[in-house]
């Protein structure tokens, strides 16, 4: 349990220094080219299908995210975390999730942008194995996923926007005793460009 709460910090706090140093080094490079630009942002969803194996389940996530795009071309680093209470599968305790996307931004019109991108990460599960709402054993397991994600947004102003974001990740078996993680998710979100 105590590991599993690490791992999830130590995710977060990864993902938060990767922005940050994306942050300074976009900083230092903004003044000299004006085709390059950061944003920051934060938002919820749902992910109306989660499989674990052969157990399905939904519920509610919150992300924050990271890209950096230069001209039509974007990168894109996001961090997910499930909120537990929302989901029903009384065996599922706790999860995160982990991408990074690389993809073209499609011009709609001079406010609304469609980025188009595929990525790869991980997704990680805490589960218990009781029966019947009884206490058993937690246990955590790690699967790789590749997928895609489609994320238009409109500005507001250079500055401000609002994200919605469909992604679907397909996952695979992280070890011979894992199961594998399929996951979907519709967000939307607040993203502050730099």
């Amino acid at each position: 349990m105590k590991h599993s709460k690490n791992f999830l910090q130590r995710g977060f706090i990864q993902a938060t220094l990767f922005i940050l140093a994306l942050v300074l080094s976009v900083v230092n490079v903004q003044g000299q080219d004006n085709d390059l630009k950061l944003s920051l942002g934060a938002s919820y969803g749902i992910a109306p299908n989660v499989t674990y194996g052969n157990s399905e389940d939904a519920g509610s996530l919150v992300s924050v995210f990271g890209d950096l795009q230069y001209q039509n071309i974007i990168g894109q680093l996001q961090f997910a975390s499930a909120l537990s209470s929302t989901f029903k599968e009384g065996n599922f305790e706790n999860g995160a999730s982990l991408h990074g996307s690389i993809g073209y931004v499609v011009d709609i019109t001079e406010e609304f942008k469609l980025p188009i991108m595929i990525g790869g990460g991980a997704a990680f599960i805490k589960y218990n194995n009781s029966f019947n709402g009884g206490s058993g054993n937690a246990f955590n397991d790690v699967s790789p996923q590749v997928g895609l994600t489609v994320a238009p947004y409109y500005q507001f102003t250079d500055n401000i926007s609002v994200q919605g974001s469909a992604r679907y990740f397909k996952g695979f078996k992280g070890s011979v005793d894992s199961q594998p993680i399929d996951l979907t998710h519709i967000s939307i979100g607040l993203r502050i460009t730099i």
